[in-house]
């Protein structure tokens, strides 16, 4: 017979104790579960009330003034726009000089002084009592002065004449030197000037002559480029010319003489103005 000590089914005193503890205390342990439930739905409950009313009586007066804050426009527009609207082009001189002949020529210098904005168009206009007489198309670009011309305007006299500009298209740039100095790099040399004498030509009329060579020292060819010649009388315009100059190509150093068929004030300085549009592609010539 099988000894009770080494009996498989033998179970430990301390296994007893703990059975018998759990049986002796099942209810107790059944209302401490119970109790322990409810205590803490009681939390949780009293939180949530507690939440909610913070949120209702509390946050949300702040919560419906953040969203009807969305609907607001909180950026001042017109005061950006104010501060980043390019400078008004200016005039700086608009002077009015005899040409010899019944008309009269106008020079007017036009001043951009933005870095960052570039004058795509601008309309200019003389007008002599309220009527245009006569209009010009031009473009300046950033830190530019330029001038436009009207030659031999006989219907503007130089009493009431006044100029004007209209439709200025302006187009916003960035950097626009690092894109424009190796397209614009014209040189001018040899600047000789001839003033007027009778005996320049056959009927004894005055002749001016200024010559001048013009180098194309960019890798563009351009299919026209304008040059201004403003003769300067000390710090005053004496006389105003317009050449075009056809076909410069890349490389290529051009003589260039204009003449002037009348008396003009002497000279102390040349303004030799080369211009080309070089945001239009029309402008260049296709590679060779």
């Amino acid at each position: 017979m099988a000894s009770e000590i080494n009996s498989p089914d033998q179970v430990s005193d301390f296994k007893l104790k703990i059975s018998y503890w759990y049986v002796t205390h099942k209810l107790q342990l059944r209302k401490i579960l119970i109790g322990s439930l409810i205590l803490l739905n009681i939390i949780f409950y009293s939180y949530i009330i507690f939440r909610s009313s913070v949120m209702f009586f509390l946050e949300q007066p702040n919560y419906l003034r953040m969203l009807n804050s969305f609907s607001t426009n909180l950026v001042d527009y017109s005061y950006f726009r104010t501060a980043n609207q390019p400078i008004p082009l200016k005039i700086v001189s608009f002077t009015p000089l005899a040409n010899g002949t019944e008309g009269v020529d106008y020079v007017v210098n036009l001043q951009n002084s933005n870095e960052n904005w570039i004058i795509k168009k601008v309309t200019v206009q003389l007008v002599n009592a309220g009527q245009v007489i006569d209009q010009k198309e031009t473009f300046v670009y950033p830190n530019e002065n330029k001038y436009v011309v009207f030659f031999n305007e006989k219907d503007a006299p130089q009493n009431s004449s006044n100029v004007s500009f209209v439709s200025v298209n302006w187009q916003r740039t960035e950097s626009f030197a690092d894109f424009a100095t190796p397209r614009l790099n014209f040189a001018v040399s040899d600047i000789k000037f001839q003033a007027a004498s009778s005996g320049n030509r056959k009927d004894g009329a005055p002749v001016s002559a200024l010559d001048f060579k013009l180098a194309n020292n960019t890798a563009y060819g351009y299919w026209q480029v304008g040059v201004y010649m403003i003769l300067m009388n000390g710090g005053r315009i004496g006389a105003a010319n317009y050449l075009a100059v056809d076909q410069l190509k890349a490389g290529e150093v051009r003589d260039v003489s204009v003449n002037w068929t009348q008396s003009l004030p002497s000279v102390s300085t040349y303004l030799i103005l080369p211009e080309v549009d070089i945001l239009n592609s029309s402008s260049y010539m296709p590679v060779e």
